[in-house]
Parts: C-alpha cells; sequence; structure tokens
C-alpha cells in the first residue's frame, strides 16, 4: 500500500471520526488529496475495500475513474455493498 495514502487516510480518519455530514467528510483536504493521487491510489482504495473497510471510498473511484456502480436503492448508504460492488467492476475493468 502507497505509504502517502496510508498518511492521508489515517489523518482522514483522526480528523473525521466523529463527523456525521458525509458531504464535509468527503471535503477535507486529506480525502482530497486522496483523489488527487488520481489512478496511482486506485489499488490503495481496492485494497481498503478488499480487506472489508468500508470507509466512503466510492465517491473517491468514481472520482478518479469515472465509473459508478449500480447498487439496490435500499443498498445505497451500505458501504459493505458497495465495496463489493467497487470490487467486482474493478475485477470486470482488470483494475486489480
Amino acid at each position: 500500500m502507497d505509504p502517502q495514502f496510508e498518511k492521508l487516510a489515517a489523518q482522514w480518519r483522526a480528523e473525521t471520526g466523529g463527523w456525521s455530514n458525509a458531504r464535509k467528510i468527503l471535503e477535507h483536504m486529506a480525502y482530497r488529496r486522496i483523489v488527487a493521487m488520481g489512478w496511482a491510489v486506485v489499488p490503495s482504495l481496492l485494497a481498503e475495500l478488499a480487506r472489508g473497510d468500508a470507509d466512503l471510498w466510492g465517491p473517491a473511484l468514481r472520482e478518479i475513474t469515472g465509473k459508478d456502480v449500480a447498487v439496490a436503492p435500499d443498498d445505497i448508504g451500505r458501504l459493505d455493498v458497495v465495496g463489493k460492488a467497487w470490487l467486482a467492476l474493478a475485477d470486470a475493468e482488470g483494475w486489480r
């Protein structure tokens, strides 16, 4: 896993852990820096999802890849389901 990603992800988690506003969480400076890393960070994001880390990595992947995943309306807020859908797309696209 990319050390820069790990550092930024740890900072992001530490500084937003008690927040409930998803928009603000995704606008945090560390998260924005992760997204700015572009395709280079996709393997790290996918590795997090593969480990079962249900953080808000879907929006970062959508922004970086230009792709999106489809989940049932009842599953939109379920980060575990969304994470599995991203892993399935990554496999289909050959990203991992």
